[in-house]
């Protein structure tokens, strides 16, 4: 290569055939080397993308893997208890005497025509070993309730529903009501309130405690101390202000589908039955003018499917202004219970001071609701008929105004009143909170018959033993009617705080259903029923 140095300064001057050897010879060597080997920052971009990606299948593949480890561990078990179970009737049979067929000889005469048993120990004959008692299954629900052991009473005649609200598991861990806390010596029935409705079936609304921690499992187990029991499911209260009752009873297919649905729901979950609670004026403008003739179909339906075994109870509002277009005939004859709702007549947003559910008054009361469904019935349907009682108190906060007559008069409602410790609702009590306020003194309301009290500015109206035997026998001697439903047993005072035992509301109602069986012979028993 020919290169010139005209001067120190100057760059070196190279011909164009040189410079182009040069080149060819640079790029090939470059690439020669990227063939041979990679750089290190090529190393370890690979390194870190086998990294990234095992990490990613891993996070995808864990929560899987464990859930099926999970299952097949706990089908595992449930197979050992079945193996042993088995094991022990092998057993059993191994030692019990089995006499021996006859032998015939080739010829065809009988060898012996007498009878031989297999020679079995004496120690070991069913005479002197007495047959072992199957072990129980060892499974039970992961978060199995405990059950309260409550006094003996003597079995109701006439039927007394408990409504479990299933979110009252929520409160303050020392008043948390829990499944085990019902107490059924009480209660001819049980109702959980309450399941979702999907598309065609029945689904939890709570899973956290619904599914999570048994709820359904663990109210249907009240069964196992409680051999009177009878346990439904509610359904629809969810469903207000909604139109998926409505989607779900127009349609001939999904209300079968449907129904079909809720026998295995209630075959797995070891229920008795079910409580349609779908009021139509609860739709509000979601609802369709002919949701009355469509639940009137979806309860024909569920009785076709529902033997005569399960229980039907269905829910109507308490006026004719609120139930346009129902056919009571059709449905009483379709259900087994018809229950009024006659536990929120007055809530806390009223602009007038009301028990919840006043015996008598100017306006809706007890006695008109009722007696307004008994002349819509057949009269032989009247022993169907139930109404509902909330154990709930009412407060209102009252405006007091200064008059030179008085010191203070109650000029208006303002809106709901305190709410309670545990319970946390702003207008509704429970009765053991109601009972441990101010100075312990309370008023009767004999034209409502219910408690009230006064506390600074606020009135509390509230169900006492001595308001609930009053109202029920009233009913009772009036009307005939001996089906209550106690709406919201988790208001009760279960732990006794009160100084009046354990549950003394629904004691009360017990006790005047007792008085009231015994003095009338036509009142309905739990057996006709």
């Amino acid at each position: 290569m020919d290169v010139c140095y005209e001067n120190l300064d100057k760059k070196p001057t190279v011909s164009h055939s040189s410079r182009k050897l040069l080149q060819t010879t640079k790029a090939t060597r470059r690439t020669a080397r990227s063939r041979d080997r990679k750089t290190p920052l090529q190393h370890h971009r690979k390194m870190y993308y086998i990294w990234f990606f095992a990490n990613i299948a891993w996070a995808v593949l864990a929560f899987p893997l464990g859930v099926a480890a999970i299952a097949l561990a706990r089908n595992y078990q449930m197979y050992r208890d079945q193996v042993e179970h088995a094991l022990e009737w092998k057993e059993r049979w191994a030692h019990s005497t089995k006499p021996v067929p006859s032998l015939r000889r080739s010829d065809g005469s009988v060898a012996s025509t007498s009878t031989k048993t297999s020679e079995v120990p004496y120690w070991e004959t069913s005479e002197c070993r007495k047959p072992l008692a199957l072990p129980e299954s060892s499974w039970k629900p992961p978060f199995t309730d405990p059950i309260e052991d409550y006094p003996t009473a003597q079995l109701v005649e006439g039927p007394i529903f408990c409504i479990f609200n299933h979110s009252s598991y929520k409160r303050d861990k020392e008043w948390a009501f829990r499944t085990g806390l019902i107490n059924g010596r009480l209660c001819t029935h049980v109702v959980y309130a309450s399941a979702k409705v999907t598309a065609d079936d029945l689904a939890s609304a709570d899973p956290g405690f619904d599914l999570v921690k048994e709820g359904f499992k663990n109210l249907a187990l009240l069964k196992t101390k409680y051999q009177h029991l009878r346990v439904l499911v509610s359904f629809g209260e969810y469903e207000r202000g909604s139109a998926n009752l409505s989607i779900l009873a127009s349609s001939a297919v999904r209300r079968a589908k449907f129904s079909q649905n809720v026998l295995s729901w209630l075959t797995e979950n070891d229920y008795d039955g079910v409580h349609v609670h779908w009021t139509i004026a609860d739709a509000g403008r979601c609802g369709s003018p002919n949701d009355a003739a469509w639940l009137s179909k979806l309860v024909d339906k569920l009785r076709l499917t529902l033997s005569r075994n399960y229980t039907i109870a269905l829910t109507i509002p308490p006026f004719k202004s609120r139930r346009p277009g129902y056919a009571l005939d059709n449905l009483v004859a379709n259900v087994d219970y018809l229950i009024v709702q006659t536990h929120d007549i007055h809530g806390p947003y009223e602009n007038a001071t009301h028990c919840a559910s006043p015996f008598n008054s100017e306006g809706p009361s007890l006695i008109s609701a009722l007696t307004d469904v008994v002349e819509d019935v057949p009269p032989y349907t009247t022993q169907k008929i139930c109404f509902s009682l909330s154990l709930a108190a009412l407060s209102f906060r009252l405006g007091i105004v200064n008059s030179p007559d008085t010191d203070s008069v109650p000029a208006r409602v303002l809106g709901p009143g305190i709410e309670g410790n545990f319970t946390g609702m702003r207008g509704r009590m429970a009765f053991y909170e109601v009972c441990v306020l101010g100075d312990h003194s309370a008023y009767m309301d004999f034209k409502e018959i219910c408690s009230y009290k006064g506390l600074a500015n606020n009135w509390i109206s509230y169900e006492n033993p001595m308001s609930l035997s009053s109202k029920v026998s009233e009913i009772f001697r009036r009307l005939n009617i001996y089906c209550v439903v106690m709406w919201d047993i988790d208001m009760d005072d279960a732990k006794g705080t009160c100084g009046l035992g354990r549950t003394p509301l629904l004691a009360s109602v017990h006790k005047e259903l007792l008085i009231a069986s015994s003095h009338n012979p036509a009142a309905p028993t739990q057996e006709a029923l």
